[in-house]
């Protein structure tokens, strides 16, 4: 495990075995926000990948359309909820992994990131 400090903004890089989705996951603890429609919650940023993210969350979004993630220092991010679990959601991003990658790089997966560019 290595850890990087990005201006206040840590990150672990841990290696995909423990890993599902068959890419490979930053994990971070990042504050973010999650909106759809009219409402708003905050959240933490758990892991990331080029994909998607895992997002830990005090209580469901009740919000419809598309959900946008924005985390705090970094950018916003439309993604889709794909799967909801007991405080905590999977979202998929919704831009390209080319894009995802401008402005997640530093933080991605090295083989994540340049594949994605």
């Amino acid at each position: 495990m290595s850890l990087l400090d990005f201006s206040g903004l840590r990150a672990s890089l841990w290696p995909g075995p423990h890993c599902r989705r068959g890419q490979a996951r930053t994990q971070v603890d990042w504050r973010g926000r999650l909106t759809a429609d009219h409402d708003s919650i905050v959240c933490w940023v758990e892991d990331l990948g080029v994909g998607g993210a895992r997002l830990g969350v005090p209580h469901r979004l009740r919000g419809g359309g598309t959900p946008v993630l924005t985390i705090d220092g970094i950018g916003r991010f439309p993604c889709r909820i794909v799967w909801r679990g007991r405080g905590d959601y999977g979202v998929a991003f919704l831009e390209p992994p080319a894009e995802l990658a401008r402005h997640l790089g530093t933080w991605l997966p090295v083989g994540d990131a340049a594949s994605a560019a």
